[in-house]
C-alpha cells in the first residue's frame, strides 16, 4: 500500500512582497478552503504592510500545539529572510 504524502502548513504572499513594510500575517480559517476569501480579506492590506496568510492544508491533521510551532517557525524564517525593524503584527 503506498505512503500518502502529507501537505504542511505554508505562507502565501497575497500580493507582491513588501519587504520594507511591517510584517501581517493573516490566519484565514481552518483549512486551504478559505484561501479565495482572503484575497479578499486582504485587499488594501499591502499598502501598509508585507502580508502572509498562513494556510492550512485540508489533509493536515497536526495538533493545534505543533500547528502553533509550526506557525511560529514560518514567522521566525520571514523575518530573517527580511530582518525588520517594524512591529510585527498578527490578526
Amino acid at each position: 500500500m503506498p505512503s500518502q504524502l502529507r501537505s504542511h502548513p505554508y505562507f502565501l504572499t497575497p500580493q507582491s512582497s513588501q519587504p520594507n513594510y511591517p510584517l501581517f500575517v493573516f490566519l484565514p480559517g481552518m483549512d486551504e478552503t478559505g484561501k479565495e476569501l482572503m484575497y479578499i480579506q486582504t485587499a488594501g492590506l499591502e499598502a501598509a504592510f508585507d502580508v502572509r496568510c498562513f494556510v492550512i492544508p485540508a489533509d493536515d491533521l497536526t495538533s493545534w500545539d505543533e500547528m502553533t510551532d509550526e506557525l511560529a517557525s514560518l514567522i521566525q524564517m520571514e523575518i530573517k529572510k527580511v530582518p525588520r525593524t517594524s512591529i510585527l503584527s498578527m490578526c
